[in-house]
């Protein structure tokens, strides 16, 4: 309803504690909400349908029977929050940062892929090695991070700096051990 209320408050609690707010490596304790509320993906999940995504960051997706590419085309409205539009190189740049610096799964599935090649600005198009029908499936499920605000000197250390990403919500303040305010 584009006439609801905007506004209030939401609390939700979180077992444990954290140290980063770096999800997507190994070290430190992560706080896990900044994955759907801060970074998005190229496709999101139909949770009630299996084996179903829908552009999200992705305007369109296209693949073949044998499931041996992926090619996504991205909404040329998507922005980062803080005003940068996401682009083919954002994504070529995730993809490439996750299969070399990123946890062990993201490492396993993404070098799989045996080429990525910008078409264009909001095209970017993943070879790949054609023995995981579900690969092109998990590339839209990865998170795009916008290359421009990435250090992939620091990128494997954990971190309280507050993430730039393309999701409805930004951290606006951090109390480490206590709370998170989005």
């Amino acid at each position: 309803n584009a006439q609801a209320p905007k506004g209030g408050r939401l609390v939700e609690g979180m077992l444990g504690n954290f140290d980063s707010l770096n999800l997507l490596l190994v070290l430190g304790l992560s706080v896990q909400a900044v994955r759907g509320f801060v970074y998005e993906s190229l496709l999101a999940r139909g949770y009630n349908e299996t084996f179903t995504l829908y552009g999200l960051l992705a305007r369109g997706v296209e693949t073949d029977d044998a499931r041996d590419y992926v090619t996504f085309s991205i909404d040329p409205a998507a922005r980062f929050s803080d005003g940068v539009p996401v682009t083919a190189d954002d994504v070529v740049f995730s993809w490439s940062l996750l299969r070399d610096h990123g946890r062990p799964n993201h490492r396993t599935y993404y070098s799989k892929v045996l080429r990525a090649e910008i078409l264009d600005k909001y095209t970017v198009r993943f070879d790949l090695a054609g023995d995981n029908r579900e690969l092109p499936l998990i590339l839209g499920l990865m998170p795009v991070l916008p290359k421009h605000a990435i250090n992939v000197a620091t990128f494997e250390q954990t971190t309280l700096a507050k993430p730039t990403g393309t999701g409805p919500y930004v951290v606006s303040d951090v109390q480490v051990g206590k709370s998170v305010t989005f």
